[in-house]
């Protein structure tokens, strides 16, 4: 990965890339960013992903001003992180743009977030 932000809230597809799963409703890391073909794509349908892709900034929805909205629409939702050290393993912290943005804080948005592709 260079030094691009990337988003942690991508649709699930061909050519993006996944960093984690559910299992038994706790996200859990993969070691590295999996770019998803067209092999592992049939596998993550079956499953509740976090994906990701480049940020594509003032190209998207979720864009207002200089940054991403999302964190923002998620606080609601947040409580405080007492301990850190669950988001360390986290593939994509070092491009997140949400990381980038808010800090730790942003950390407690994924565990909320799945991806899930409906209609199949």
């Amino acid at each position: 990965m260079d030094n691009k932000k990337m988003c942690p809230s991508a649709p699930l597809k061909k050519g993006y890339s996944v960093f984690g799963k559910f299992i038994d409703g706790k996200l859990e890391y993969y070691d590295e960013i999996i770019t998803i073909d067209s092999e592992m794509l049939d596998t993550v349908k079956r499953e509740n992903v976090r994906t990701t892709m480049p940020c594509v900034s003032k190209g998207c929805g979720n864009w207002s001003g200089d940054k991403c909205t999302v964190p923002d629409q998620m606080n609601f939702f947040l409580t405080p992180i007492e301990d850190e050290s669950q988001f360390e393993n986290c593939p994509l912290r070092k491009s997140c743009r949400w990381f980038f943005q808010d800090g730790i804080k942003a950390c407690g948005i994924c565990p909320l977030i799945e991806t899930k592709l409906f209609g199949t």
